[in-house]
Parts: C-alpha cells; sequence; structure tokens
C-alpha cells in the first residue's frame, strides 16, 4: 500500500498537564481549566472538528479527559480506558482489528488507538494513548486549520500567537463554553522550586538519554518533551493521579508520549519504555489503563 504524505508541519501533539506541540512547531503549556477546547478543526470548509475535555488531573493540575472527532452530524468520542462511543453507542474494539463506525475508521494497536477520517483527498487521525495524549495528524492535500494546535497549511491568518505571554489568552479563545461555567485559563507557572528542580530534571534525563531516542532527537525536539516531564516529576504524589509512582511514574508516562511522537515520524522505535528499569512494559499498561476507564462498564471494552 502507498505511504501517506505527511505535510510538513501536519501533527500536533496535546499531552499531559496542557502541554501542546503545535502543527507550526510552536510548543506551549498553560494551566488549562476544566472545560472543553478546540483542539483542532478544518478552517475552511468546516469538514471536521476535535473537542477535547479537560478535568482535574491531580492538585491544580487539569488535562485531557476525552476527545471528541466530529464530521456533520457523526461523531466519535474516545475516553480514558480506550472506552470508545459513537453517537450513543459503545463500540467493542479489539487489537490490531480495524473496524468501521460511520465516517470513520478505527484501529487499536494496544497501546494506542486511532481514528481515522478521510474527506476527499485529506485524511485526519486522531490518536489517543487512554490517558491523556492526543496527536493529531493531516495527510495528504493541504487542509488549513485552527484551535490549540494552530494552523497547518502556512495561512497567517491562523498562525499561533508569537509569543508565550497571549498562551492563556490564546487557550481562552478555543474554549467551549456556551454555559459560561468554564474558569479563564492562565499562563503556566513554574510548578518546580529552584529546590526541587534537579531531582526532577535527572529523572527526566535519565529516561531521555535512552538510546533508543538518540536518532528521533533529531526529527523531533525532546527539550519541550524534557521540560513538560520535569514539572510533571515535580508536581509529586497526588491523591487524584491516575497512577501511582510506582505503576507508571510521570517521567515514563511523557517519554512514552515522546516515543509514539517519534513512531509517527517515521523513526524506528520500540513500543515502550520497558528498557529503563522504572518503566512498565505494554502487559503491564494494559490492564492500567483499563482500570482508569468508565467505571459502569463491568467488562474491559479492549479484547
Amino acid at each position: 500500500a502507498a505511504r501517506a504524505s505527511y505535510l510538513a508541519g501536519s501533527t500536533c501533539h496535546v499531552f499531559g498537564k496542557a502541554h501542546v506541540a503545535a502543527f507550526d512547531g510552536f510548543t506551549y503549556s498553560f494551566n488549562a481549566a476544566a472545560c472543553d477546547y478546540v483542539l483542532a478543526m478544518d478552517c475552511v470548509q468546516g469538514s471536521w472538528l476535535i473537542y477535547g475535555k479537560v478535568v482535574s488531573c491531580g492538585g491544580d493540575s487539569f488535562c485531557l479527559e476525552a476527545v471528541s472527532f466530529y464530521t456533520g452530524r457523526d461523531v466519535i468520542v474516545m475516553a480514558r480506558g480506550w472506552v470508545v462511543s459513537h453517537g450513543s453507542r459503545k463500540v467493542r474494539i479489539r487489537e490490531n482489528r480495524e473496524i468501521s463506525a460511520g465516517y470513520f475508521k478505527l484501529l487499536f494497536d494496544g497501546l494506542y488507538l486511532t481514528a481515522s477520517l478521510r474527506v476527499g483527498d485529506t485524511e485526519t487521525r486522531l490518536i489517543w494513548d487512554g490517558i491523556s495524549s492526543a496527536i493529531i495528524q493531516v495527510t495528504g492535500e493541504e487542509q488549513h486549520t485552527c484551535g490549540l494546535c494552530g494552523g497547518n497549511g502556512g495561512n497567517p491568518a491562523f498562525r499561533i500567537f508569537s509569543s508565550l505571554d497571549a498562551s492563556a489568552d490564546f487557550a481562552d479563545s478555543w474554549r467551549v463554553d456556551t454555559m459560561k461555567r468554564c474558569a479563564a485559563a492562565e499562563e503556566r507557572a513554574a510548578q518546580c522550586s529552584d529546590k526541587d528542580l534537579p531531582a526532577a530534571q535527572a529523572k527526566c534525563e535519565e529516561i531521555f538519554s535512552l538510546r533508543l531516542f538518540r536518532q528521533c532527537k533529531g526529527e523531533v525536539d525532546h527539550t519541550f518533551y524534557l521540560a513538560a516531564c520535569a514539572q510533571a516529576v515535580c508536581g509529586g504524589a497526588h491523591p487524584d493521579n491516575l497512577f501511582t509512582e510506582a505503576e507508571f511514574s510521570e517521567e515514563c508516562q511523557v517519554g512514552a508520549v515522546y516515543l509514539k511522537r517519534c513512531e509517527l515520524e517515521g523513526e524506528d522505535v520500540p513500543r515502550t519504555l520497558f528498557k529503563a528499569p522504572s518503566c512498565p512494559s505494554t502487559r503491564f499498561i494494559q490492564p492500567l489503563v483499563l482500570a482508569i476507564g468508565c467505571p459502569q462498564n463491568t467488562e474491559p471494552y479492549v479484547n
């Protein structure tokens, strides 16, 4: 099969505690509010739109809980634990078996769930880790986008802001808050004190210094992910954290989503950070992620 052609700037990554690596290469972080945000959309034809639902994820931090992919009246919702809804119906997914749901194609590879939508010669893919990481890719013909991910088609009207000082205002402009219940976003304040930062950086550098990342660092700037990792580690343990340090540490989570970004850029990387002594393998990650899905489920929707 022919390999899809990816435009320069066709990938956006929203992950962790409101960190965004935008389509145009700009990176920023902000203190999100508990609200829905437009992550990305077709800003010319309006053929598709992706919302992200942001909730509290420990302490004063907020992160994605679910993502919704719309086209016309059709919608796919992917939530924590790889729980999938198509309209009002839950969708059962199976590993390495592509299924159709309306206009969407769904594929679960054991760690990541991908929803694909083709409109004409353009394909848009939403890749969800079942926790709080969403990667959006646009392939094929040029398509102008907007949202928290900014623009990817070179049109100045859709460019992301040029200064980090504007990150909160920019984020607020993409809130979906028809009932006016969401608090305003804020510029991200440093979570690490000068005393705690070196230890947090050391934990993260141990992960990012692994040989498996070396080639990718030339393709995907790791410095933003490294800084996001240090801030996450500095946040420390909290009763509302999704996982304990022993189960799936913050540095392993950030390292894992960076690894996926590397894979999508065409790098030959392993599936997990199992070579790092402190990071779990796929067979340990799967039950952890399934356990944070909808509590009303009596059986997993991944099998």
